[in-house]
């Protein structure tokens, strides 16, 4: 008996199928300039709350270190948002997502961004 997720995405899905390109080049699925259109087909109500947000905007003007759905979500192991492994469950998110790139010393200088914003949450 196999276990799984009927509804979770296949390769095809996001790859596509006979069109497959690797993800730096920009005609690809999975390419970060596409990757919110990707992950839209199935999660269209979020990929337009995303292209609204700070980080969806950035990426559409062209900054290309800007935060797409995989940077935060992951690529393959995605897990839901309440499961405590989870890179997005509220536990992790302030460490796991945004301090990485928040902190950067490189990005914060690059673009001005407020850094030295988080604290470690004793577990």
């Amino acid at each position: 008996m196999q276990h799984g997720n009927d509804l979770a995405a296949t390769c095809s899905d996001c790859h596509g199928s006979h069109e497959m390109r690797k993800g730096s080049n920009p005609d690809s699925r999975v390419h970060r300039l596409n990757i919110a259109a990707t992950c839209g087909q199935c999660h269209g109500d979020i990929k337009e709350e995303y292209l609204q947000s700070a980080h969806g905007v950035a990426l559409g003007k062209g900054v290309r270190e800007s935060a797409t759905c995989t940077d935060c979500h992951g690529e393959h192991t995605i897990l839901a948002h309440d499961d405590p492994r989870a890179p997005i469950a509220p536990v992790n998110v302030s460490g796991q997502v945004c301090k990485p790139c928040h902190e950067s010393v490189r990005l914060t200088a690059k673009y001005g961004l407020a850094g030295d914003r988080f604290r470690d949450v004793p577990g």
